[in-house]
Formats: structure tokens, sequence, C-alpha cells
């Protein structure tokens, strides 16, 4: 659905019409509910077309234009929707606002109850409703459709004989046919589910017509049958026999052949028997990137237990809080590691890899027994909300069928070329793909030796390359670009694999410029869906989505994606809902949190999905037709500025299309006085002109959703996974907003007491410390609701009632305050 913004910058003069029919069954049962909860037909049918507008657009305040009793003056009827109330008792409320704004023409909006009156001149609402109980073709049509230009979206229902006809007249700057045509269905499908249960809740009630749902079940046909008993041990031990000789793991100068790598993981895994460790046992690895966590990672595997990744780097209360969460009786590290950790903590059980020789001792020959699907394979502790980290407990069938999916992607045919270079984190799980996809394709792995901030600046980077692919965040992707071609001028990869964060086209801009044709795989997905659930593919130099946010792509194999209400129903095309995910790769749950677990892992709803258990991610997106799934951000993410909703994300994903920016992130924060204010952290393109951005930010999105104020950074921190580290960004200073700012510079100060006393209510309203005489009202703030409460404090002030349209038609202090004086 539009925003308003965009529906007062468009010439909703260029609109098409669409015809549609109630048919005579339906209409006879909207009669009876109708009759039966004593409201007119008119009122059910504006009820339910409210219902369908506050479903598709997520505002929980609408206003409907529509005409009044007597079709001389247009009325506009406010009502604040809310999923939980029963629908009857909507109608109820709507049958009173219309009674009320019939019986009070004179009063303006905000007064008489949720009723409101404009000046058709000065609408401040995107729809009309317009309901005949005569003949088609007593309407005068042409009065009708040049009320109805002034509208986003006007639907009339009239009432004949035998049915009820429909007509949508719409902007064609702000939808198109294959949009109305499914609001439509969505409008009829409402009504059948009114008039079979008028009682259900509004958030409740079906609207999702039959095709959608076959095109939405559609988009989850991604059954791929894979082997019911093996693992990823099971893939590595193939490529041993197969290729025992190439080599595995590179580090530094060490270069481990697939055989010497099985070898000392065997070995590992019989010592880890004997030290007790079996299937589901939780071993911790505490160990800097090196062959040695490789070994690690495949010998806990072997002995049937299941690894949890702790950074060395990690302060000693984290540690050992991961030991007491995990009831861990031993710590795999190497030598380093094995002295840190018994000097910060005494008692513990440390294996040391490459320091304790009696490990050599034991057998090189793999095991007779193997972990099982169903066993864990790995926890990994991501934030918690609470602060307190929470572990998520992966099985071997979820990491086995995503590195399936990873070889497809990303393993070509060159039996020369080298898997990946490694540089993340292990204790971030999309390292697993960099770690485990090109050992089970008999590739080698080539594993940075330098710190976080250098990874790139090893130089085996360029000695082993080119890469079949590398993975990066978004965030990594400058510190990539620096590295990406070697001294012939050849590129070290044709692709690469993103996840963590959205992606934008923009992300790739230097190399678009240059002419490079690279892959890219936008991957999406939490921990608790193991790594990645969905996938979009595209070549930087081919794609036409010009600077947009792109696509998270399509659930991979065995995976199924749903975007869901707040009643866990399916939304329709377009909508914005919550993603939950579903399918082999949906983790267990979350290790000694069973509350947690039974919060986000939830019985799945659907008949036709193979597992029991979706997982509830918080993450808000919609279906795009093409099937594909666009991100939108975080359910938390999302505020209240003014009293309307607000995504970050979307703010962020136009802040990064214009050429200023270089990377951005947007959050709100409260002052001092508990008032939200949005907040842009931006790192820019040479010289940021914020005057200049406010204005082009003006172009695209609603006044309440730019940003107030603005800070300039040199970088945006990160955390050790690479993703934009929120909590470490410097605070804001409330003292002046930017709006103050340029106001306070570049305004005029009211100059007489009349002026004085206007510019305090408007200071008042607006949240704003300066307004100048000459600042125009719907430059500063949100025009509808703002303006009803600024006529009414002048009211309280001057004694003078003003209709709505005189803040439109003066909408600076000194024109207003000369029509005060000509009121009077």
């Amino acid at each position: 659905m539009p925003k308003i913004k965009e529906v007062f910058t468009m010439n909703k003069k260029l609109t098409r019409t669409y015809a549609f029919q109630i048919d005579k069954d339906l209409s006879e049962e909207l009669k009876y509910v109708s009759k039966k909860q004593n409201v007119s037909l008119y009122v059910t049918l504006l009820a339910a077309f409210k219902v369908m507008l506050f479903r598709l657009s997520g505002q929980y305040d609408l206003f409907v234009a529509t005409p009044n009793a007597t079709f001389s003056d247009i009325l506009a009827l406010n009502t604040s929707l809310n999923v939980d109330e029963p629908f009857d008792s909507l109608l109820q409320r709507i049958k009173e606002i219309a009674r009320q704004a019939n019986l009070n023409p004179k009063t303006p909006f905000g007064e008489a109850d949720e009723s409101h009156k404009s000046n058709t001149q000065n609408l401040l609402h995107e729809f009309m409703f317009v309901f005949q109980n005569f003949a088609e073709e007593e309407l005068n049509r042409d009065k009708f459709e040049e009320n109805a230009s002034k509208f986003g979206l006007t639907l009339s229902i009239t009432q004949t004989s035998d049915y009820l006809q429909g007509l949508a007249v719409y902007s064609t700057d702000l939808f198109n046919e294959s949009q109305i045509i499914r609001m439509a269905g969505h409008y009829k499908e409402l009504l059948h589910s009114i008039v079979k249960q008028e009682h259900q809740k509004v958030g409740e009630l079906p609207m999702l017509t039959k095709a959608e749902h076959e095109l939405l079940t559609g988009f989850n046909n991604t059954a791929v049958k894979h082997s019911a008993e093996k693992t990823i041990v099971d893939l590595f031990e193939e490529q041993v026999e197969r290729r025992p000789d190439r080599t595995a793991v590179i580090f530094k100068d060490e270069k481990v052949t697939y055989h010497q790598l099985n070898e000392r993981a065997n070995q590992l895994a019989h010592y880890l028997r004997q030290k007790g460790v079996r299937e589901e046992t939780l071993v911790p690895i505490c160990i800097e990137r090196s062959v040695e966590m490789i070994v690690a990672i495949l010998g806990i595997w072997k002995a049937g237990g299941a690894y949890v990744p702790i950074d060395p780097e990690s302060p000693d209360s984290r540690i050992k809080y991961f030991l007491k969460d995990t009831k861990a009786s031993l710590v795999v590290s190497n030598a380093e590691g094995k002295q840190l950790l018994l000097s910060a903590l005494p008692g513990v059980d440390v294996i040391s890899i490459n320091g304790d020789s009696h490990i050599e001792q034991f057998p090189i020959t793999n095991l007779i027994s193997k972990p099982a699907p169903q066993h864990l394979a790995y926890v990994i502790y991501t934030s918690g909300s609470t602060g307190t980290p929470k572990g998520v407990m992966v099985e071997h069938k979820s990491i086995f069928n995503y590195i399936l999916s990873s070889k497809e992607k990303f393993i070509n045919e060159n039996e020369t070329s080298a898997g990946t270079f490694v540089h993340l984190s292990y204790t971030f799980d999309a390292s697993l793909k960099s770690i485990l996809t090109p050992l089970a394709s008999g590739k080698s792995i080539v594993i940075s030796s330098q710190p976080s901030a250098y990874v790139f600046e090893d130089p085996n980077l360029y000695k082993y390359a080119p890469y079949d692919f590398i993975q990066l965040t978004p965030s990594h992707l400058e510190f990539f670009y620096s590295v990406y071609k070697d001294e012939n001028d050849e590129p070290i990869t044709g692709k690469i694999s993103i996840g963590g964060e959205a992606l934008y086209l923009s992300h790739f801009d230097s190399l678009i410029e240059a002419g490079e044709k690279l892959e890219v795989v936008n991957e999406y997905g939490p921990t608790e869906a193991t790594v990645a659930c969905s996938s979009y593919t595209f070549n930087i130099f081919g794609d036409k989505r010009s600077r947009q946010r792109l696509p998270i792509g399509t659930p991979i194999e065995n995976v199924q994606i749903f975007i869901l209400n707040e009643y866990e129903q399916p939304v329709p095309l377009g909508v914005i809902g919550e993603i939950y995910i579903g399918g082999v790769q949906v983790a267990r749950g979350y290790l000694n949190n069973s509350d947690l677990t039974k919060k986000k892992f939830i019985a799945n709803p659907f008949d036709n999905t193979p597992v029991n258990t979706i997982y509830k991610t918080g993450d808000m997106g919609r279906w795009l037709p093409d099937g594909n799934i666009e991100c939108i951000g975080r359910r938390d993410d999302q505020v209240k500025i003014r009293g309307y909703r607000v995504e970050p994300g979307e703010v962020e994903s136009i802040l990064i299309k214009n050429d200023m920016v270089n990377q951005a992130t947007v959050v709100a924060k409260e002052d001092r006085d508990n008032i939200k204010h949005l907040i842009a952290y931006v790192v820019p393109n040479g010289i940021f002109d914020k005057t200049a951005m406010i204005s082009y930010l003006k172009t695209w999105l609603p006044d309440y959703m730019v940003p107030e104020i603005w800070i300039v950074q040199d970088y945006l921190p990160l955390t050790p996974n690479g993703k934009i580290d929120k909590s470490n960004l410097p605070e804001p200073d409330f003292k002046a907003t930017s709006l103050d700012e340029e106001l306070s510079e570049n305004s005029d100060a009211p100059r007489t007491e009349e002026e004085k006393r206007i510019a305090e209510i408007w200071q008042d309203v607006l949240g704003v410390k300066h307004i100048g005489v000459n600042d125009n009202f719907f430059e500063l703030g949100e025009p509808s609701l703002l303006a009803i409460k600024v006529l009414r404090l002048v009211e309280e002030v001057t004694g003078q009632f003003l209709p709505l349209s005189t803040i439109y038609e003066y909408p600076t202090i000194d024109k207003f305050v000369k029509r005060l004086k000509e009121n009077k």
C-alpha cells in the first residue's frame, strides 16, 4: 500500500477502473448479517473495506472518505483498528462514527468521537468508499469519477436487484491493475469470512484467495530427496577415499592432505571416546583459526559429540558461562590456548591437540560408530535480548542439507581451483559453509592466519587463488574490493556469497563502474535455521534492480518459508508479515532454555509441511510476485514516530541509494523526555551535505520517517561476525535536533505577541524548539493529525473556530495569523 507522502505527490487524475461483482448468494448473506447486527449494509461493506486496507497496509489509524447521506458533501471517517477486536464490535463503532459525522456536518476533524469532515479540495486521505442502493444507470458517472480522481483508490458498491456491483477507481501512479485485481479478491474473501463468522477477530478473518494460496504453496515446493542416513562425516570420508593425497587444508606454510587430516581427526576421536565423549556430548572448542580448528571439529563429530565454538579472546566470564551452560567436562584447544584457559579457569580439563603427545598413540583408523542425522552437530551461542547468550542446538541432518545445497551453488568443476579462503570466525555459523562445503567436495580450504582486521593481508590469499567462492558480509565488501584482483589483474574469485545483513546493488558500485562480472549469492537465514535458508543469485553487471535492497531469494531445498500475520495466517503477496521458517534446517531449540524454545519454535500450523516445528524469526518481509522474498527489517526494530510505525530498515534502504552514502544505519533512541527520534549514522562518500540529504529523503519518504539527528562517521563499528554493532554506535546529542538547527539558522523569529502564541502551539505540537514565521507547517511534521491538534489548541487559546482547510491555505505562521485577524 502507498504511504501518505506518496499519495500527496502523485497525480491522482491518471485513473483507471476495475469492475467486479459480489454474487447474489453472498449479497443476501451480507444483508442477513447486517440486519442481525442492526446495521445497514453500507456499514458492513465499509467496515470490510477498512479491515482490508488495515490488513494490507499495517496502518492502525485509517481515514476513509465517504459521501454524506444526501451525497452533498464528503465526510472523512477515522477509525482506529485493532487485530484483536471482534468484527461485530467494529461494526457498531463504525455505525456510530458514521451517524455522528452526518449529525455534525460543521464539526472539524477530531471533535465528534472519531468522525471527521474535510473540504474536498484539501483531502487528507487516500481512500474513498461509496455505497449506492439504487440502479447503476442512475449514477452520475462523470460526477462520481471526478470526485474519485481526487483519491488514490475509490471503491464504489452499487446495490442492484440481484447482486452487488463493485467498481474500483484507482490512481495509476499508485497501483497497477494486478494489485487492484488482488485487492478485489481479498475484499470478496473477507466478505465470505464475515458472513461465516461475524464474531471473529479482525486479524483472524481469512482474506487470501484460492489462487494466492496455491501460489504461496508453490513457492515452498522445495522437496529434494537426500540420504536419510548420512552426515557431513560421511561426505568427508568419501572424499578421503577418492582423493587421499589432495590438499585439504592450507594454513601459513602448512599443507595437510585429506588422508592426513582424516588420520589426525580419527586419533582425536578415539581419544575423546576414551574420555567419555558419546552421542550428544557437548565439547567446547577454544582455538584460533588453524589446522587444529578443523581437526577438532571433525574429531568431535567422529567421536559422536557436538562441538561448541568459543572465541579465545572472549572475556573469562563469558567463557565460564559457556562451560557452565554446556556442563562441559573438557575443552579442546591447542598448546597456546591450553595455557590461557588453565590460567583463567583452573581445574578445567583442557585437551591440547598439538601439545598432548599421547593423542598420537591412538588409532588412525575411522571409527565404527558414527553420528546419526538426528544427533546434535553443534551449539553456537548468539546474543540474547536479555543480555544472556543463548545456545542454538543444530542437528547433523540440518547442516547436512545446507552443505549439499551449497555444493550445488558454490563448487565448480575446475579440479585445480581452491575451494575458498576461510577468514570468518568459527563462532559465526556462516563460517561452516567456507569450512565444510569444500571439504565435502574434495577441494582445499586456505585459512587466514591474520587477525580479523587484517584477514585479507595473508600472503596465501593470492598464492592459492582462484577460489570457487568467498564468503563475506556486506560490511566486509570494502576490504574485499582492495584485494579483489592479484598483481596480474586477475580476480581471486568469480563468485561471492553474502549474508548477515541487508544487501544493496550499490554495495558493488566500484566493481560495476569497472565493468566487472562478479556472481553474487545473497543468502538469508538466522542461526536457528542453520546458516542460510534462502538464496538469491545475480550478476552485478546484469542486474537491473538499480540501487534498491536486493531480495533474499527463494527457499533452498527442503526448507519452507512462511510470511504470516499476528494470527499465524499467510499474508497476501506484497504485504509485510513476519518470516517463519520450516523444514529440515530448523534447529532443535535453545540449550537449557525451554521457555524461549517454546516461544520461538512453534507447532507448524500447515499440514503439507514435512516437519512439526517452524521458527519465528522476528524478521519482517514480503513475497514478491516472482517468488522471491524481500526482507524489510526486524520486528523488534519497529518503532513509532509521531504515532506512525516506522521500520528503520526501510529508511536505510533509501539512504543507501544516494551516491553520498557509503554505509548507513538508522536507529531509534529516546531523549530524556522519552520521545523517540530517528538517528542516522552515515559513512559518506566524500563530502556529506546534510541539507541535500534531507531534501533527497523527503522526495522518497513521509516527513516522520526522515531522521532528525545525523552523525557522520569514518566507519561503523562491527561485531566479530562482521555485522554493524549498533550497541557501540556513539550516543546522539538531543540538545538540538537537525531540524532545530536549520530553523534557528534560517528562519525569521516571531515578532508580534499573536505570532509568538501561535509559534508556541506549533512548537509544542511538532516537538521542535524553534519555528520561524515563514516555515511551512507541512514541511515540519505529519500533515493530518497534527494539523487537527493545532486547530484545537488555537481554538482554546483564541476562541476562534477555523476549518481544517485554513492550515492548508495558510501554512505559515505569518499567513495563519493574518487569517486569524481577518476571521475576527
